[in-house]
């Protein structure tokens, strides 16, 4: 099977120094696996630009399709 999903910048926002919701500039690591003793596939993507404050715009969910 082929699981495809399509995950929005502005879900991967965390809490910063100031306690507002932020997407920063980094590497974001994405492990695949049935636990994080057992993981599968990796790989990783870059997010550029400047740090973000996403409190109006915070992403829960992505889509995701299975094949």
């Amino acid at each position: 099977r082929t699981v495809t999903f399509a995950l929005p910048v502005n879900g991967l926002w965390f809490y910063g120094a100031a306690l507002r919701p932020i997407i920063e500039p980094g590497t974001i690591e994405v492990m695949i696996g049935t636990s994080s003793a057992d993981i599968h596939l990796t790989g990783s993507f870059e997010i550029v630009g400047d740090v973000v404050d996403v409190s109006k715009t915070k992403a829960f969910f992505s889509e995701v399709a299975v094949s």
